[in-house]
């Protein structure tokens, strides 16, 4: 993995207990993102590596979160490599994890998919238990068609006998298919650009809910009113709430949820 260093953000899919916290560590890197589905696992790894106890990461450290790499909000982002170390072939939707984890990634930035015993021990894991092993990990000519359509390139691959290593690159100019054939973009002079218009994700499979992006921007304005003191105290960052009243017409008919700006 080039590149990593004290200013590099990085994230572990299925990191379990940190068995890449000392490698990374060594490293140099500061910033460390723990993404698992087990509760105990990531309280192990809290312990054992003095995580600490909040996700926003305005600070570098060890931090933990509980869930699937979809699931993870894009304040985490951008990061500059994720890691999804002897997990890949446990992911259900391989396509939808690289699509989210691309989208955490700053251009340019990597994802490694990695198992330290090699793909054919992998391949016999996957044949005695196909329920929680769903994929083998792909050969050079599986990852063509894995990658079509989304913003990856396959920069290199190690597969021996004993170690397997797919790295994989954003490109630079980052595409995903939009709304009536248009392209969107992380190129900010891009009348496309992804982060100011997002567009409709289109892939081959059905799109998970969470990546139907929402339209532009609301615009409302109201006078500011006093709220729980939530935001300095709790993440650190001044906020302002607007009355209730001044959103209600701009809000109404949207979907619940929650709206930052």
């Amino acid at each position: 993995m080039p590149g990593l260093g004290p200013h590099s953000r990085v994230l572990d899919v299925g990191a379990g207990t940190g068995c890449l916290v000392p490698h990374l560590t060594a490293a140099g890197v500061e910033d460390y993102l723990a993404v698992d589905v087990a509760p105990r696992m990531l309280s192990r790894l809290a312990s054992d590596h003095g995580a600490t106890t909040t996700t926003l990461g305005n600070e570098g450290g060890v931090r933990t979160w509980l869930g699937d790499v979809e699931s993870v909000p894009p304040y985490e982002g951008p990061a500059d490599a994720v890691f999804f170390n002897a997990v890949f072939g446990n992911v259900p939707d391989q396509r939808s994890a690289l699509l989210a984890a691309a989208l955490l990634l700053r251009p340019g930035g990597h994802i490694v998919v990695s198992h330290p015993l090699g793909r054919a021990w992998h391949a016999a894991l996957a044949a005695a238990d196909p329920v929680v092993v769903p994929h083998a990990l792909p050969a050079a000519e599986g990852w063509p068609a894995l990658l079509a359509g989304l913003p990856l390139r396959l920069a290199s691959l190690v597969d021996d006998a004993e170690c397997y290593i797919a790295l994989l690159q954003v490109r630079a100019q980052r595409r995903v298919s939009g709304v009536g054939g248009e392209e969107a973009t992380n190129d900010p002079c891009s009348p496309f650009f992804l982060f100011s218009h997002p567009p409709t994700i289109a892939l081959p499979a059905q799109v998970p809910p969470h990546y139907a992006l929402p339209p532009p921007p609301l615009t409302f304005s109201g006078p500011v009113v006093v709220g729980f003191g939530r935001g300095s105290r709790e993440m650190g960052v001044p906020t302002a709430n607007v009355d209730p009243g001044a959103a209600r017409a701009a809000l109404d008919g949207q979907p619940r949820g929650v709206y930052f700006g």
